[in-house]
Parts: C-alpha cells; structure tokens; sequence
C-alpha cells in the first residue's frame, strides 16, 4: 500500500501499528492460555526417625530381635512390623513431618500402651522407650485318668482321644490314652482350657477346667460307652 498524502501516511502508520500490537497481545493470549504458568508447590518434609528401645530393668534383659514397632497414622502410609536390632535400636526412614501413633510389641515383653508422638523437621527425630520384659508364664503338667462309668462292662481306652483347647493359638490335639486311661499333657501355662474327650466307642465329653501352679495338675474323669 502506497499512500498518497502525508496525511494518509500517518493514519495508515498508525493503524499498522495498532492492530500489529493488538495482534501480538492476542497470539500471547493464547499462547498463555495453552501453557499457564506453573507454580510450585513446596512437597513435604521427610526425616528419619530414630528409636532406642532399654530395658526396665538392666539386669534382666530380654530379646529385643522378637519386638516389632508399628507407625500408625491416620494417612494411608504406614510402617508396620518395623524390625528391632539386638540392642533395641530402629530406623523408620522417609517420616513425614506430623502426629504419629508409635506401637510396641511382639513377643518378650509386656504390652507397651501406643504413644502418641509429634514428628518435627530435625534430622533426625530420635525417640527413647523403656520396656519390660514380660513374665515367663507358669509351666506345669496336666495329668488324667479315665474310668469307665460302669467298670463292670468297659471299653476300649485305645481308640478314646483328648483335647485341650483354649482362647490361645497354641492347643493339644488328638493325644492317645494308654491301656488303663491315663493321659499327660506337658508344658502348659497356668489358666482356664476345654478338655474335649472323643473318639470312638465312648459318648463325648466336654469339660471346662482350671489348671493352675500345683505340677502336676490332676484330673478324673468318668466316662460312659456309647
């Protein structure tokens, strides 16, 4: 375009360079409107956390390799069955800074109540517990006899079988009674079991019994033929 008059030449310099700017600020726009600008959002502060688990009593230590920690939260990441070295130390690396809930336990020592525990940005957050070793429960022997009901007709003790059952995960099963009905049970930890007698060629019996710290525990018991 060629203008004519001085006149026209400014406008038309004017005009070209009003729509030029418009037309930048316009494709900028878009541009930005395509790839908004990014903000970055700080992520979260991680530390370790340290523990050191002692005994109560020093004198009589325990077996810190059977103690397990848990780190409970109400977030969805947790550490569960965290081990224990032989000197009662731990790790849980990657913690989050917030509130925590710390469990102690396993096997070995009395059951520990969770703690509540704030875990800060220091690195790196160290906890001390102390722990008592847990009471060896009492052992003793359960030691039974059977009679026939009518021992003028009896059985066959050979084919009659016990139980001993209980709230705990560790139960005697199917153990054989000798010739004259007498039965032993080793090793079991004073408290309240089920004597279940069964088998063949006598009527079932169950029998709720207390077994307590006098070895041997004895007990009698009439049984009938089926």
């Amino acid at each position: 375009i060629e203008p004519n008059t001085l006149a026209s030449a400014s406008t038309l310099a004017f005009a070209t360079g009003f729509f030029s700017e418009t037309i930048l600020y316009m494709i900028r726009g878009v541009v930005e409107g395509l790839k908004p600008e990014v903000t970055k959002v700080a992520g979260p502060v991680m530390t370790n956390l340290v523990g050191q688990l002692v005994w109560q009593d020093p004198a009589d230590p325990g077996d810190f390799t059977k103690v397990r920690v848990e780190l409970q939260s109400e977030r969805p990441v947790e550490w569960r069955n965290g081990p224990v070295d032989s000197q009662g130390k731990f790790a849980i690396n990657g913690v989050t800074t917030g509130r925590y809930r710390l469990v102690i336990g396993g096997s070995g020592i009395k059951p520990v109540p969770p703690q509540d525990i704030e875990v800060d940005d220091k690195q790196p957050g160290i906890i001390n517990i102390a722990v008592t070793k847990a009471a060896r429960p009492v052992m003793t022997d359960l030691v039974g006899q059977l009679v026939w009901q009518d021992s003028t007709d009896p059985g066959d003790f050979a084919k009659v079988r016990v139980e001993l059952q209980s709230d705990r995960p560790v139960e005697w099963r199917n153990l054989p009674v000798d010739s004259e009905g007498k039965f032993a049970i080793n090793g079991v930890a004073a408290g309240r079991y089920r004597l279940v007698i069964g088998g063949s060629g006598i009527k079932p019996i169950t029998q709720d019994i207390e077994v307590n710290d006098q070895p041997p525990a004895i007990i009698n018991i009439a049984v009938t033929k089926s």
